[in-house]
């Protein structure tokens, strides 16, 4: 047996001793446990025994759970997925959806929402990679709206983008415009700080792509007369869209719209 997998073992053990209560010992050691279990985990992955490391670091949650360590619970957790991610199949999916229902809930309790957001976006791209888009596009809807109810609204891009490009993905164009729509209105007071041009004109895309000229004639007529000269690079560029639409020549937008949401993904992605 690997060195490494007999020495995991002998810190679970350790931890699990550190847990016993008996005549002289009247009280459970949790910081003790939650040290060899953590040691265990790192010591069984290293010797690729994945499902004892998952077990070890449940051992952690339960035991700095007792010591109301929520940020160390999380990232905990936050391991479990990682292990999870590595195995690299669908398998998991299950697994990997109920744990990362415990990282939002110990992330949202150490007051560190961006964790759980990053997690997400980890977890998110692992769903579609194997072509599950309903899980995917689910799970980035919910991370939206708790971003929206923590009032962190500021670090939603890279989640809103990756569930646009899922929702381009299954031809729900409209719906992905709506959100685009949605973020003119956000920013129309700050407009020279965001990019609420770029706004307009995803979102009139994706209603043309989406076979909806109404709706995009309609936001068309919205936006010029909701911001007026702040939209004149908008007024210039909607008459390429519109040429492009006499022309019936959607394809060449779609795929246009389609690179610029993976651009946009990338550059975050390096960030």
């Amino acid at each position: 047996m690997d060195n490494a997998l007999i020495q995991a073992g002998q810190n679970f053990k350790k931890g699990q001793e550190a847990l016993k209560t008996g005549l002289f010992k009247w009280t459970k050691d949790y910081a003790t446990a939650s040290m060899y279990f953590e040691e265990a985990a790192k010591l069984y992955k290293q010797g690729r025994d994945m499902d004892n490391a998952i077990k070890s670091l449940n051992m952690c949650v339960e035991t700095n759970e007792k010591m109301h360590d929520n940020w160390a619970c999380a990232r905990n957790v936050e391991n479990i997925i990682n292990i999870l991610l590595e195995k690299n199949s669908e398998q998991v999916i299950p697994e990997l959806l109920k744990q990362f229902d415990r990282a939002i809930y110990f992330f949202r309790l150490a007051d560190s929402a961006i964790n759980y957001v990053q997690v997400g976006t980890k977890v998110g791209r692992f769903l579609e990679s194997c072509k599950r888009l309903d899980e995917a596009k689910e799970m980035y809807r919910r991370i939206l709206e708790l971003i929206e109810d923590d009032g962190i609204q500021h670090i939603k891009k890279d989640i809103q983008n990756s569930f646009v490009a899922v929702l381009v993905e299954q031809q729900r164009h409209v719906e992905a415009a709506k959100i685009f729509e949605r973020e003119v209105a956000i920013n129309k007071e700050n407009a020279y700080k965001s990019p609420v041009c770029s706004y307009a004109l995803t979102s009139i895309t994706l209603f043309l792509i989406g076979g909806a000229p109404e709706m995009a004639e309609e936001a068309i007529t919205t936006f010029l007369k909701e911001y007026g000269l702040l939209f004149l690079e908008f007024r210039l560029t909607s008459a390429v869209f519109h040429h492009s639409l006499s022309r019936k020549n959607s394809k060449s937008v779609r795929e246009c719209s389609m690179r610029t949401l993976k651009e946009d993904r990338k550059t975050s992605t390096r960030r």
